[in-house]
């Protein structure tokens, strides 16, 4: 689910570990508006997960925490259809 929004979002998948799951944004290309572009992420997937049933367990709500990190980075980029930021 979520991997399909970021490519509707001017945003990267970071590796991912256990239960946490990372975007960045201006990452490899510096843009003016990353933050915005995070922060429409979030509100997205926050409406959209609250919505979001499983069948198999139809009384189970999910809950997200969602945080931000604003300042500078080192970081290398993988190119090409599965597109990461390590």
């Amino acid at each position: 689910m979520f991997d399909d929004e970021t490519e509707r979002f001017n945003v990267y998948k970071m590796e991912q570990s256990n239960d946490v799951y990372g975007v960045v944004s201006g990452v490899p290309v510096r843009t003016a508006s990353h933050a915005a572009e995070i922060a429409n992420l979030t509100v997205h997937l926050i409406h959209k997960i609250h919505h979001f049933r499983l069948s198999s367990m139809p009384g189970i709500i999910i809950k997200v925490r969602a945080g931000a990190h604003s300042g500078t980075t080192r970081t290398r980029v993988r190119r090409g259809p599965e597109r990461k930021v390590r």
